[in-house]
């Protein structure tokens, strides 16, 4: 599906609006933070822009990452766009 969304505007926003909207009733229902819309529709173009850049065009650093260094680096981009920024002086 990734694929066909590459060159299918359709199938796009089809991917996009499933991802959001699913995502959107999980979040709702552990978290209270303001503005969460948001940072679900962030968090979702987040995530397929990763997922095409490893899967279609399978090309530079993000493409080569072990998977276990992808984890580390999408757990804290995405806890982020969810959260905010960590306090200072938290811990990882």
């Amino acid at each position: 599906m990734i694929r066909s969304a590459a060159s299918d505007e359709d199938t796009a926003k089809r991917l996009f609006t499933a991802m959001r909207g699913r995502s959107l009733d999980a979040y709702r229902s552990v978290l209270d933070v303001p503005d969460l819309e948001n940072r679900v529709e962030l968090l979702a173009a987040h995530l397929i822009g990763v997922t095409f850049t490893r899967h279609v065009l399978r090309a530079g650093p993000l493409a080569a990452m072990a998977d276990d260094e992808l984890t580390r680096y999408l757990a804290d981009t995405l806890r982020t766009i969810l959260l905010g920024p960590a306090s200072p002086g938290a811990g990882p």
